[in-house]
């Protein structure tokens, strides 16, 4: 089974022409966003995350969504003066087929996330590609201080266990699916989440942080036409921790 990634290049039909929605989804983490980097950065004022701070978008992709995400980080980062870093490395990951070529010659055009150059803000930032999926390990324990992800973890590891041909050749759920498949779809999501929060605990310093971007519903029914939901979980916290996540 190969394993898809979005549409490269700048074409009519690309990623990088066809994210509006996904740009909405990311917009509304920001208030989240901002608080977090703050309360890290000012809770855990000493010279690892003042010198360097490092940060991994997970599932970036290939369009401006990545080049707004960072230069809205390091805008906001510049407003907590002394508790701004000098430098941050941000590593982008999404899967080896990803168009990082498209990718990084949008950041040479972009002055504010230029990479490997000083920001308008003075703060000095590093960018790399990091291809991998992230359902595996990406980074070294202890590595980063902050990680990021919107609108890529409900993509699945693989096709759910079981499903077979039951979902008449469908790559979601459909009103006509049946409830073994809704079953099928909901432990796929389990495990590989579980095994998500834990490789990003392994790689995640201690007092770093990592803020989700996940669309949601606010009804049992997984095919209603709900509206977007932007909700913390940091409510489900404690139940994570209970799990050993």
């Amino acid at each position: 089974m190969s394993v898809k990634n979005m549409n490269s290049g700048d074409g009519e039909t690309s990623y990088a022409n066809n994210s509006g929605v996904q740009k909405v989804v990311m917009t509304k983490t920001w208030g989240v966003l901002d608080e977090t980097l703050k309360d890290m950065l000012t809770t855990y004022n000493h010279d690892s995350f003042l010198k360097c701070m490092k940060m991994a978008d997970l599932g970036c992709s290939s369009g401006p969504n990545t080049l707004l995400v960072i230069s809205h980080i390091i805008e906001n980062l510049s407003k907590l003066q002394e508790h701004a870093p000098r430098e941050i490395q941000v590593f982008l990951n999404d899967l080896p087929d990803n168009d990082f070529n498209n990718l990084f010659k949008l950041m040479a055009m972009n002055t504010s996330t230029n990479t490997n150059t000083k920001t308008k803000s003075n703060i000095e930032c590093y960018i790399y590609g990091a291809p991998g999926s992230f359902y595996g390990r990406l980074f070294s324990n202890n590595s980063l201080h902050f990680a990021y992800l919107t609108s890529s973890i409900h993509w699945l590891s693989q096709i759910p266990q079981g499903l077979g041909k039951s979902n008449k050749e469908n790559i979601y759920l459909t009103t006509t699916s049946p409830p073994q498949v809704f079953e099928a779809y909901s432990k796929q999501f389990e495990r590989d989440f579980t095994t998500f929060l834990k490789l990003r605990g392994d790689e995640i310093r201690g007092g770093g942080r990592m803020v989700l971007g996940l669309l949601g519903r606010s009804v049992a029914d997984p095919t209603s036409k709900d509206e977007f939901k932007l909700r913390s979980s940091r409510k489900h916290l404690p139940i994570w921790l209970q799990r050993g996540l």
